[in-house]
């Protein structure tokens, strides 16, 4: 807020000086420059220095640079600086373009670049000042902005790598294709990110009212409370507890869920979901994608899957009725159901991962429509005979010039998976135990189509 340090230096090279200027008018058609002095080979460059304005109006085509300098091979690049302008009218100015406290480019690999200075804006009519970590053409490569000061201005970051350290009270958070890490506690009522990533350490409680994430890679270390909560593609990894008031929605790009969770509304559309920890919701939506369940899953008031969803069910699903309606989505079904209605209608398919046994279904009644069906193709044993026989099971697979294996299983009471071929699962298992069973589908279990010397 009040730049008045002089740029720290390089290896032998000087930062940037120091410049204040209090004016009642500034007309800006130069340029005001406190930038680092450039580095050399094993010399890093120097950080840009501090330019502190206070002016009524400011005005021009000119620019204001503390930027970090370049360096040679071998050496880090050096920081930006620290620019602050409090203004009466500052509309005849290029605030964001005209302004610079780029961090300095290293030749030897960009994780060397200097880390992005910050910028103070404050008019003088308005209770806050806005701060601004840019890092322009610069990038996130490099080292970080170490953000230690409290914080309770809207916060800009774009193009930078940014850690905070102080506590966060703001209004706005905006970050644009930013390396944001979160390691003091914070407490904002719009957090919005295009890009880049954001990290909560576990110092970093998050509270928000309204959080917009795109593209971003997100893990979440500490727990996080907010109103809402929208996530369109990239990652989101949950270690932390997440507290959501109202609708949780995500789009595109994967989630996976390594803690106990509770919240109100899910509604997911295209994400890859690896669910670690148990999770309970009111209102459950899944479009597409696809669910994988490792621990309990429930939905206590309404539920739908379609758009072709998978669902991978290895723990607990509870709904909330006792009836399940598999329409147009796959259900992978690696543990025993039991349920009063399944419905298996509109392009839907009951399946079960390789190798499992489990997939008894214990039901009153059974509909399985003429677009659907259960189909364990190829999901039984892969050991099998060498190379040219086919796989056995009620009968011995077919000979070329190897042998195959013996029969095996309970002609009474099949629960054998199918023998392999070489190479080539058999078919997979169902049971099924039912009161009433309507089938006007299909229900498969066929093994793996061979191939030369696979039988």
């Amino acid at each position: 807020r009040e730049p008045e340090a002089l740029g720290g230096g390089g290896y032998g090279r000087r930062g940037g000086g120091r410049v204040k200027i209090v004016s009642g008018s500034v007309v800006l058609d130069g340029s005001i420059i406190s930038s680092g002095q450039t580095g050399a080979y094993r010399a890093g460059g120097g950080a840009g220095g501090s330019i502190w304005m206070d002016v009524g109006t400011l005005s021009g085509t000119g620019s204001i640079r503390a930027n970090g300098a370049a360096t040679g091979s071998y050496a880090g690049a050096g920081a930006g600086g620290r620019v602050a302008i409090y203004y009466d009218d500052a509309s005849g100015f290029d605030l964001f373009s005209g302004i610079r406290t780029m961090g300095g480019d290293s030749p030897h690999h960009a994780s060397y670049d200097g880390a992005s200075g910050t910028i103070y804006l404050k008019d003088n009519a308005e209770p806050l000042g806005r701060v601004v970590i840019n890092n322009a053409s610069q990038g996130s490569a490099g080292n970080s902005t170490d953000i230690a000061t409290t914080l309770v201005e809207p916060i800009i970051v774009n193009n930078a790598k940014v850690r905070f350290l102080g506590a966060v009270t703001s209004a706005v958070l905006s970050v644009t294709n930013g390396v944001v890490t979160l390691d003091a506690e914070a407490t904002i009522a719009d957090l919005s990110q295009r890009g880049g990533s954001f990290t909560q350490t576990t110092n970093g409680l998050l509270s928000v009212t309204d959080m917009v994430v795109s593209n971003v890679n997100y893990t979440q270390g500490a727990g996080l409370t907010a109103d809402s909560l929208s996530a369109t593609g990239g990652s989101w990894a949950q270690n932390a507890t997440m507290t959501v008031l109202d609708d949780v929605t995500m789009d595109g790009g994967s989630w996976v869920l390594s803690t106990n969770q509770v919240l109100r509304t899910l509604g997911v559309t295209n994400v890859t979901v690896t669910q670690n920890g148990e999770l309970s919701v009111d209102e459950l939506r899944v479009t597409g994608g696809s669910w994988t369940i490792n621990e309990a899953l429930g939905a206590s008031n309404a539920y739908e899957i379609s758009g072709g969803a998978t669902l991978v069910q290895n723990a607990g699903l509870t709904l909330p009725s006792p009836d399940i309606l598999v329409s147009n989505w796959t259900w992978r079904a690696n543990v025993a159901q039991t349920w009063d209605t399944v419905e298996i209608v509109s392009g839907g398919v009951v399946t079960h991962d390789a190798n499992i046994t489990d997939l008894v279904f214990t039901v009153t009644s059974l509909l399985i429509d003429g677009s659907s069906r259960i189909d364990v193709t190829s999901k039984g044993t892969l050991n099998g005979p060498p190379a040219y026989a086919g796989g056995s099971h009620g009968g011995r697979g077919g000979n070329y010039s190897g042998a195959s294996l013996p029969t095996f299983g309970d002609l009474r009471e099949p629960e054998t998976l199918g023998g392999g071929g070489y190479g080539r699962r058999g078919g997979g298992r169902v049971k099924i135990v039912a009161g009433s069973v309507v089938l006007d589908g299909s229900i498969i279990s066929s093994g793996q189509t061979g191939a030369y010397r696979a039988g």
